[in-house]
C-alpha cells in the first residue's frame, strides 16, 4: 500500500514540475548537442531534465555547428547543391517535446538576401494547419550570419513543429539553420491540481487514523 501511495505522490509531482510555466531558451548551437551530428534522431533533456527535446531529420541525417557560426541543426546530404549543413528543401527538421509548450520566439539562421534573390523556409505546429513562412532580412554581402527572431508564434500548447525549405524558385536555392526557441511548459490543468490535493489530503488522513 505505501508503494502505490509513493508511485501516486510521485506521478504528481513529475507533473507538477513539468507543468510549470517558467520560461528558458533551448540553444542548438550548444555543444550539448554535438552528439546529433550524423544522427537521423536526437533526443536531450531541457529545463534540468523535466522536459526533453527531439531533433529528427528528413533527406538526411542531421548536422550540427556548435561555435562555427553558431548555426545549430541542419541537414547533411548530398541532395543540397549548395550548403550541405543547412535544411533545403526537400529536407526538413521537425523539433518535438516531450511534453507541450508554448513558443515566444525561434532564431533561424544562414538565411541570406543573394543577388537580389529573398531564402526563405516556412514551419508547421503539431503537423496540421497551414504552414507559417519566413523569410531572410540581411543581405549575404554584409557578412552577417543571416539570423532571423520568428515571433507572432500562437499561443496554444505545441508538442512538435516541422522546419522546411520553401520549394526553390528559378534555379535559387532556399536554405537555414535552426538555432534557437525560446519556449514555457504549459501549466498543468487544474483537474491535475485537484488530484493532486486530494491525494495528499488522503495520505494525511490516512496516517492519522492509523496513531
Amino acid at each position: 500500500m505505501k508503494k502505490t501511495w509513493f508511485t501516486l505522490l510521485s506521478a504528481f509531482l513529475v507533473l507538477l514540475v513539468a507543468g510549470s510555466a517558467a520560461a528558458y531558451s533551448i540553444d542548438f548551437t550548444s555543444g550539448s548537442f554535438a552528439g546529433a551530428a550524423g544522427l537521423n534522431s536526437f533526443t536531450l533533456g531541457v529545463l534540468g531534465g523535466t522536459n526533453e527535446v527531439t531533433i529528427s531529420a528528413s533527406g538526411g541525417v542531421l548536422s550540427h555547428n556548435a561555435g562555427v557560426g553558431l548555426d545549430g541543426f541542419g541537414v547533411a546530404s548530398s541532395i543540397a547543391a549548395d550548403e550541405a549543413d543547412e535544411v533545403a528543401s526537400p529536407e526538413t527538421i521537425q523539433i518535438g517535446f516531450k511534453y507541450p509548450v508554448f513558443i515566444s520566439s525561434m532564431l533561424m539562421t544562414n538565411l541570406f538576401i543573394e543577388n537580389g534573390y529573398t531564402q526563405n523556409g516556412k514551419y508547421t505546429l503539431n503537423g496540421t494547419g497551414p504552414s507559417s513562412a519566413f523569410f531572410a532580412t540581411e543581405d549575404i554581402i554584409l557578412g552577417t550570419n543571416g539570423e532571423i527572431v520568428i515571433t507572432g508564434i500562437p499561443s496554444i500548447a505545441i508538442s512538435s513543429i516541422l522546419f522546411e525549405a520553401s520549394i526553390p524558385d528559378f534555379g535559387k536555392l532556399n536554405e537555414f539553420s535552426v538555432a534557437k526557441i525560446d519556449a514555457s511548459n504549459v501549466p498543468i490543468p487544474s483537474a491535475v491540481w485537484l488530484l493532486g490535493t486530494g491525494l495528499i489530503g488522503l495520505v494525511g488522513l490516512r496516517r492519522k487514523f492509523q496513531k
